[in-house]
């Protein structure tokens, strides 16, 4: 009668290493699925732009992002200083334009920090260190997304 119990016990000290090790690997499988990109960030791009309007229709107040180039049905979401802007939108791009969607940020002299979720993919958060340039492209291609800082406003030809 006690070697009952004492296989109970001994059986379950085996198991329960086995039970933790097989959660752990599912854990992995979760964290594999993630889409992952390559961000970089661009602070200080001023390449080619329209600024013959640049001066008279352009509020200097707001901070612009627009998505450039290459989304298909893809989900974004954007936070400024931890407050949630757009929450899983879905972009497209116009092929005739090469641009997706534009969102208009108010007050771009209180934004710090913005944060950008492409897909699945970790959150990646950047400062706005420089107030002048109120113009954030976002580009995709295939696995790479960069964030670009514009003086002006882009030009897309």
């Amino acid at each position: 009668m006690k070697r009952l119990p004492l296989l109970t016990l001994l059986f379950l000290l085996l198991c329960l290493p086995s039970c933790k090790e097989r959660r752990q690997s599912n854990d992995e499988i979760t964290t594999n699925n993630q889409d992952v990109y390559d961000f970089h960030i661009l602070y200080s791009y001023d390449g080619e732009s329209m600024e013959d309007w640049f001066d008279t229709d352009v509020d200097r107040n707001v901070l612009y992002v627009e998505f450039e180039g290459w989304f298909i049905d893809d989900t974004i979401s954007i936070s400024a200083n931890g407050k949630t802007i757009v929450q899983d939108s879905i972009v497209q791009t116009e092929p005739s334009t090469g641009t997706s969607a534009e969102f208009i940020i108010p007050d771009i002299q209180t934004i710090k920090q913005l944060s950008l979720k492409v897909n699945s993919s970790p959150t990646v958060s950047f400062e706005i260190a420089r107030k002048d340039f109120i113009f954030v492209g976002i580009r995709k291609h295939e696995k790479n997304i960069e964030v670009v800082f514009y003086k002006r406003p882009p030009r897309y030809d």
